[in-house]
């Protein structure tokens, strides 16, 4: 359940509608509709960006002009008959519209700039990361030439170019800028500044992802406080804020920590905005999935449920937000051992047809649903749907990695069960070869290895796996379950080994991290 959390990332309640009116469905029919409907929403978009800079170079009433000839001549042009036509996706309408941008601004990189930067955001919204990133660092490039590595719309863009390579799984680069960006905006804007406070909010929950909690929650501790004081509680960026202090927590196994945090958000949220509003549907999720953690698992279906048919209500029938809340029933309805929860799964992945088998969102729902199958004793068909999975993952590339070196693992879980543990020993050996940095993904790889490894007695290759997989979390993440977990395994792997005193040691370790955990 943990693994498809709804986080938000940016700006709260005005970004979660017009991201609604640009992920409604990818197959659009009545076209014309749909699109005027983008038009406007995307014209925002552009016009929001491109106004501090147009205003201070005098250049507003071009940069009105052009995005209005943009969004008539090349976006809404493209379903004209000879062009993408009415039933056209939303790909290759923006395709058709990001072909005429080359060329079309030349000596106006303040016109251009903008544009790129929301189609590139589109693109990325679509799961289409390789033009995402085209677009989003040319911004960046005309950004900087025109007003300075400092300048507030190229940390701007920066920002956006790091929550793309967050995706794509490359996050050195987004903390090197991530880092750069938000020190240039504390110290020309202050921290009372909103954009500060939105790239501290996007920064701690990468710093988060990447197991580095303490930073994490120094820097979302910090925006909640002021956002508190500037804006209140009532506001919605205060409200995001808290949400994903608490997250932090519940990702670390605080739960006593996160449940004040998320209760006291999701109460505001259905005073403030009402029970189906975005922002409350994200909240119910989140909730819920405390919950489950908690142990409440009817109580948090019952609230995922609900969530799901507002979600269906506000947003469609297709659509990712009502996509990601039916993956949270079928994710309940699969801890709770249902018979129902394939059905679950099934209706999810149907749900977000229109996006494609490789979409990174669709994949990890098809992930899900093999452990489902995998966990029913179905080894065949799971087999069958990894070999789908594989197939549409390589499409798809580093955008998801990490649900590829989880199905590696799923599919090594099998080959276990059909006693073929040298098979799945070499998969994840060339896997892990290919995973040399220190990682949660290579963490979870070599657990699973050490596990076939001792299927084959081959113990001290098992230990070396273990230990480090423990180091891992030990050092960057010392209270999640994956820290008790590994020490079981190395207790087993001792006892199997025949050296009963290092067992009883790392059973008393076991002792005093649950111990520590719970005092915590």
């Amino acid at each position: 359940v943990r693994d498809h959390l709804i986080t938000v990332e940016q700006r709260a309640h005005d970004a979660q509608v017009r991201a609604a009116a640009l992920q409604r469905t990818q197959r659009l029919a009545g076209m014309s509709l749909v699109l005027i409907t983008i038009g406007l929403a995307v014209s925002l978009w552009f016009w929001r960006e491109a106004a501090t800079a147009a205003v201070a170079a005098g250049l507003e009433n071009e940069v009105r002009s052009e995005v209005l000839r943009f969004l008539n001549d090349d976006l809404l042009a493209a379903v004209a008959p000879g062009e993408a036509g009415r039933d056209a996706s939303m790909r290759r309408v923006l395709d058709i519209a990001a072909e005429r941008i080359d060329g079309r601004f030349r000596d106006r990189p303040l016109v251009e700039a903008p544009i790129r930067s929301t189609v590139g955001h589109t693109y990325s919204k679509l799961g289409m990361f390789d033009a995402a990133e085209r677009h989003l660092r040319r911004a960046v490039d005309l950004y900087r030439a025109e007003l300075g590595p400092d300048g507030h719309e190229t940390l701007l863009a920066e920002l956006r170019l790091a929550t793309l390579l967050k995706k794509r799984g490359r996050t050195d680069d987004a903390v090197a800028i991530g880092d750069r960006a938000l020190t240039a905006l504390s110290t020309t804007r202050g921290w009372d500044d909103p954009d500060t406070l939105m790239a501290a909010n996007n920064h701690g929950l990468l710093l988060a992802e990447l197991n580095r909690y303490e930073e994490a929650e120094r820097l979302l501790r910090e925006v909640v406080d002021v956002r508190l004081r500037l804006l209140g509680e009532t506001h919605p960026d205060t409200q995001v804020s808290m949400s994903n202090l608490g997250l932090v927590y519940y990702n670390q196994g605080k739960l006593d920590e996160a449940m004040p945090w998320m209760e006291r958000e999701l109460a505001l949220c259905r005073r403030t905005h009402g029970d189906e509003d975005p922002g409350t549907l994200t909240s119910m999720n989140n909730w819920a999935n405390l919950l489950v953690q908690l142990g409440r698992e009817e109580e948090a279906l019952m609230i995922h449920r609900e969530a799901a048919a507002a979600a269906r209500r506000v947003f469609g029938e297709r659509n990712l937000q009502t996509v990601n809340h039916l993956m949270s029933v079928a994710a309940t309805l699969s801890r709770l051992g249902r018979s129902e929860a394939e059905a679950a799964w099934r209706e999810a992945l149907a749900a977000g047809a229109d996006l494609g088998d490789g979409h990174p969102l669709m994949l990890h729902a098809q992930l899900l649903l093999i452990r489902d199958l995998k966990l029913r004793g179905r080894l065949d068909e799971a087999e069958r749907a990894l070999d789908r999975f594989d197939a549409a993952a390589a499409t798809a590339g580093d955008a998801v990695a990490t649900d590829a070196d989880n199905a590696l693992v799923t599919r090594a879980q099998i080959l276990l069960l059909r006693g073929q543990a040298e098979t799945a020993v070499e998969r994840l050996a060339a896997r892990l070869a290919e995973r040399t940095e220190a990682s949660d993904s290579r963490a979870t790889l070599q657990q699973q290895y050490a596990t076939c490894l001792l299927e084959m007695a081959r113990f001290e290759a098992a230990e070396s796996a273990l230990l480090e997989a423990h180091a891992f979390y030990e050092t960057n993440a010392s209270t999640t379950p994956r820290v008790g977990e590994l020490l079981q395994d190395l207790a087993r792997l001792y006892e199997r080994w025949g050296r009963d005193e290092q067992a009883q040691a790392m059973r008393r370790r076991l002792t005093d991290w649950r111990t520590a955990r719970a005092r915590r």
